[in-house]
């Protein structure tokens, strides 16, 4: 892409890297920034040329992310909650707003490839018009939408069907084998102990319900899925009250259970699972503490998870540290060696 990243002619471009680079280091912490690269380079660094650099990395990833085109048209949503900031962050005396929300995730089962989306509500009302706005991307940029795979939230199944009403598309609901086989642990954990999560052990004739039901999912084909579930329904009453719960909701929803054995790449949906716990927010500090900060760090979050040339896309021909290895060090709150 002909992108130029950084246009002020007077600091060199290996300063302007190491700028982009400490700030995903530290996670937006302007300050730090300026004094590390005042005592390296000897010079006089103002914070202001460094907002100003780093607000066209943000934009040169966004336009990086929206001109993508390698989609399989196979997509796995997932959601995570945030809590930051409004106002003036660092300023004595300055009134905070805490607020909640929430980062949407769409990433293709196949190729891995993400797009990030911010709501500040999951109000189905709200989350249906992000999601529209995402339909309506793929069509402009000539990208097949197949099948959609969410968790077991029910509102989900309806969405689609009005998603697919009001834009005239043909999306099929899948839903996720990994959710299901997870949420039969947790409902008899919840109905046994309390939790949803324990490090207690489940009874043995529990756990044998447990495996049982996970290998109805785990049938060879649709047939023999649908056959499985129909002698399992039949059993139903043999089952502890919470899986009985299951088995009505597998069955009512049996379509979208089954849609798996057509597309067997999405039989196993942890992806998204394995992509929030490596950028969980509990981990980051100063880098979710405004809307404004949140957005360009996971902007330049998602180009280096997603795209291993990242230092090219955004025209960074230096860097001291390995993409990853900086993302996971700031994470988790250390400083690389």
């Amino acid at each position: 892409m002909g992108i130029l990243l950084f246009r002020q002619p007077r600091y060199s471009s290996n300063i302007k890297s190491d700028a982009a680079r400490l700030y995903l280091s530290h996670l937006s912490s302007y300050d730090t920034v300026c004094e590390e690269l005042n005592k390296i380079y000897g010079i006089s660094l103002s914070k202001r040329s460094v907002r100003r650099w780093l607000h066209l990395v943000g934009n040169t990833a966004e336009q990086t992310l929206q001109a993508e085109k390698e989609f399989s048209g196979h997509f796995i949503y997932d959601e995570e909650y945030l809590k930051i900031f409004l106002g003036d962050v660092g300023k004595k005396d300055s009134k905070l707003q805490r607020v909640e929300v929430y980062l949407l995730l769409f990433i293709d089962a196949i190729t891995g490839k993400i797009i990030l989306m911010l709501s500040d509500s999951l109000d189905k009302s709200v989350l249906i018009k992000h999601w529209e706005i995402f339909a309506k991307w793929t069509v402009k940029n000539n990208i097949p939408f197949i099948t959609l795979t969410t968790d077991g939230k029910r509102e989900y199944n309806t969405m689609i069907k009005e998603l697919n009403c009001s834009l005239h598309m043909n999306v099929k609901h899948s839903y996720c084998i990994f959710h299901f086989k997870k949420n039969l642990y947790e409902v008899c954990n919840k109905h046994l102990f309390g939790v949803m999560q324990t490090k207690k052990a489940l009874p043995e004739h529990v756990m044998h319900q447990i495996k049982e039901l996970e290998s109805l999912v785990d049938q060879p084909t649709r047939d023999d899925f649908l056959k499985t579930l129909k002698t399992i329904t039949y059993q139903k009453q043999t089952f502890m009250a919470p899986l009985q719960d299951q088995i009505k909701r597998v069955s009512k929803y049996s379509e979208n259970y089954a849609l798996h054995k057509e597309y067997p790449f999405l039989r196993t949906t942890n992806m998204a699972e394995r992509w929030f716990g490596r950028t969980k927010p509990e981990k980051v500090k100063k880098g979710f503490k405004t809307k404004n900060g949140l957005i360009k760090v996971l902007r330049a979050l998602a180009v280096k998870i997603t795209d291993t040339n990242w230092k090219q896309r955004l025209n960074l021909t230096r860097d001291i540290n390995d993409a990853t290895e900086l993302l996971i060090s700031g994470l988790l709150g250390k400083r690389p060696a």
